[in-house]
Order: C-alpha cells, then sequence, then structure tokens
C-alpha cells in the first residue's frame, strides 16, 4: 500500500510538472500543417508561436496539431514515440496536451466548486433555520437532477470552450464540498472556543472566516482529491461523447473515441490515452484516502 502511495503522489507531481512545463516539451501551435512532407504555417499560427514560444525549446519538436498526410496510422518508432493517428498527428505530443487539457479543467472546476462550497456550506451549518433550509432544497434539486445528463444538455445547445467547462464542471460541482463543510460545521459550532467567540459578540462572518472553516476544511480537502478524479472522468467522458473538449485541442477522452474504429490496426491510438486516464483517477483516489488517513490520524 505504501508502494502504492507513492506512486501516486509521483504520478500527480509529474502530472502537474508536465502541466506547467507544457510549452517547454512541445510547440503548441494549433495553425501548422504538413503536407507531402512540407509543414505550412498560416500567419494567425506564426504569430502565436512567435508570441508564445519564441524564447522556449521545445523537446520533441512536433506539434501536436501538426497533420502529416504521410506519416498516418505510424507505429511507434524513433521518430515517433507513440506511433501516429490517421490524420498523421503524434500521439505522445497530443497525450500530453490532453494531459494538460484534462488537468487544467480538474483542477480549475475543484477551486471553483471549493471557492462556491466552502462558504455555501460553513453558513448553512452555523446559521440554521432558513438558510440551512434554503441549502437543503438545493442539494435535493442537484441530486434530482443526473449532473451527467445536465452537462450533456448543455454542451449538446452550445459549443464550450475549455474555461467554459471547466467553470461549469466547478458550478455544478459545489454541493459536494459544501455537504461536508457543513457537517464539520454543525459539529464545531457546539464547541467552546465558538461559543465564547459568539458571546463576546464577534459577527457570523468573521466566526466562520476564523474559527469554522480553518478547523473543518480537512475533510474538505479530502473530498476534493475524490471530487478531481470524478471530474476528470465527467470530462472524459463529454468529449468521448464528442461534447467536451472541441477540436483541435486533444483530450484522452476524445483520443479514446478516436481510437475506437482502429482497434485491431492501430492500438496506440487509444491505449496511452486510456491508460493515462486510468492512473490520474486511481493516483488522485489514493491520494484523496492518503489524506484522510492523515487527517484522522491528528
Amino acid at each position: 500500500m505504501r508502494i502504492l502511495r507513492y506512486g501516486a503522489r509521483g504520478f500527480i507531481s509529474i502530472l502537474i510538472l508536465l502541466s506547467i512545463c507544457m510549452p517547454m516539451l512541445i510547440p503548441v501551435n494549433p495553425m501548422s500543417r504538413k503536407s507531402n512532407g512540407r509543414e505550412t504555417v498560416s500567419v494567425e499560427g506564426q504569430l502565436t508561436t512567435n508570441s508564445r514560444n519564441a524564447s522556449l525549446f521545445p523537446i520533441l519538436h512536433i506539434s501536436p496539431f501538426r497533420i502529416d498526410s504521410g506519416a498516418s496510422l505510424k507505429p511507434p518508432s524513433g521518430r515517433h514515440l507513440l506511433g501516429t493517428d490517421i490524420l498523421g498527428r503524434d500521439i505522445l505530443a497530443r497525450m500530453l496536451l490532453g494531459g494538460q487539457v484534462s488537468f487544467f479543467i480538474g483542477f480549475l472546476a475543484t477551486v471553483i466548486s471549493l471557492l462556491i462550497g466552502i462558504p455555501a456550506g460553513a453558513l448553512a451549518g452555523f446559521s440554521g433555520g432558513w438558510p440551512d433550509r434554503i441549502f437543503n432544497r438545493f442539494v435535493e434539486l442537484f441530486y434530482a437532477i443526473p449532473m451527467l445528463l445536465l452537462l450533456i444538455l448543455i454542451s449538446g445547445t452550445m459549443e464550450l470552450s475549455i474555461a467554459s467547462l471547466a467553470i461549469i464542471l466547478g458550478v455544478f460541482g459545489w454541493i459536494v464540498p459544501a455537504r461536508y463543510m457543513r457537517g464539520e460545521v454543525m459539529k464545531l459550532r457546539e464547541m467552546n472556543y465558538v461559543q465564547y467567540a459568539v458571546a463576546t459578540g464577534a459577527s457570523r462572518w468573521h466566526i466562520i472566516r476564523t474559527h469554522l472553516i480553518p478547523n473543518g476544511i480537512g475533510p474538505v480537502l479530502v473530498s476534493a482529491s475524490f471530487n478531481m478524479a470524478n471530474l476528470i472522468l465527467i470530462e472524459a467522458t463529454l468529449s468521448f461523447l464528442g461534447l467536451g473538449v472541441r477540436p483541435p485541442f486533444p483530450s484522452w477522452g476524445r483520443m479514446v473515441y478516436e481510437g475506437l474504429g482502429f482497434l485491431n490496426v492501430a492500438p496506440w491510438i487509444y491505449v496511452p490515452p486510456m491508460v493515462m486516464l486510468f492512473l490520474s483517477i486511481f493516483s488522485y483516489d489514493i491520494l484523496g484516502q492518503d489524506l484522510k488517513r492523515m487527517i484522522h490520524s491528528r
């Protein structure tokens, strides 16, 4: 079990570093295209490359967006370590960028859900009365409507960018941290130091900000780790259905879908993103269990 915990921490650390250092690894230029062995870049793409990557030195030297009609469905080789897809795009470069996209969406959605859920849950748990009743009605409403179905309806009616998809996932994901925070606050509000703060006339938000949230944040952070894995899986599901990240940006879910048409011909298209998706979800689950164990041991 210790090996799994260390492995999960290491994988998440690598994923974070890859997301931060992505411009140094691959040339991110969605406008580049290669045909008949010659690469052409539009003026807009060249300006984007010059302004963003002028001082960076890509390690792979292969853009995840570059289409090479002469390298379609090439197996893993020295030039393309994980092979290419039907359009001749490098699988490794696309998988790395897809990891950055998945991590960004999951991380931003988790942060948004925490920013909404923590104060909402703390206010409901400390105030009781009608704020708590309104909170419970919201919880019942959100759980009555399947989140994935609602996201499919929203994605089907409008074209979502990476940021807008993360924001929507975060807005719909605030219930989980809010419920954990509410439960912790309802226990903490009976503590002597909280009762003393109330007796001295401290304001409600002062008590919540200085006494309740800092002491009840532990279980919320544990739930955030599990929620991160869930959000990455939801994003992959939407992309697999063609409703998540839009082309040309890659996503692990989209890459798995694109590889289903070549199950026997080119398994290198869908196996790497499937493995990365599994490792990400598994690692965040292990990390959540590790955090839970650390909090309970205090």
